[in-house]
């Protein structure tokens, strides 16, 4: 578990940047704009500090390494799109791209995709799901929130 005042710490060096782009202050599904609003709901300040935390713990405390690893990760999420990609909408076209085969020992799911499949399935979409980072990325992270119940 993370000390309070590291989590507080953390919070003061995050605020410019997440103040800054509060769109894209968003990881795993939570906002972290409420941990730097005046008056935001309790429970969410509170779901941004567990978010904080186990950037912390993952970084054995350190609140500089757990201050890096959540702007690389803000970064990543812009960089690829992710909010976006995740309210994609796809044709059943796409279904047969790949799909959830099952889940391993520690429940995570094993998942299958399939490359080479005739380019009249797609509907003159084929070059858009080869592109890297656009359909095919988009499709592929709607997999297993849709097939599994995971969070994208």
């Amino acid at each position: 578990m993370a000390d309070s005042e590291k989590i507080v710490e953390l919070k003061t060096q995050l605020q410019t940047h997440v103040t800054g782009d509060p769109e894209g202050s968003v990881i795993w599904g939570v906002s972290l704009v409420p941990l730097f609003t005046e008056g935001a709901a309790p429970e969410e300040v509170k779901k941004a500090e567990m978010v904080l935390e186990k950037y912390l713990v993952a970084s054995e405390q350190s609140v500089e390494a757990a201050l890096a690893r959540v702007l690389k990760t803000i970064q990543w999420r812009k960089d690829f799109k992710l909010e976006e990609a995740l309210t994609q909408e796809f044709g059943k076209d796409f279904d047969a791209a790949g799909f959830i085969h099952s889940v391993d020992m520690e429940r995570r799911p094993i998942m299958y995709n399939v490359y080479g499949i005739h380019p009249e399935i797609f509907n003159g979409e084929t070059a858009a799901f080869l592109v890297p980072g656009e359909a095919c990325f988009s499709y592929l992270c709607h997999l297993p929130s849709e097939n599994w119940g995971g969070a994208g």
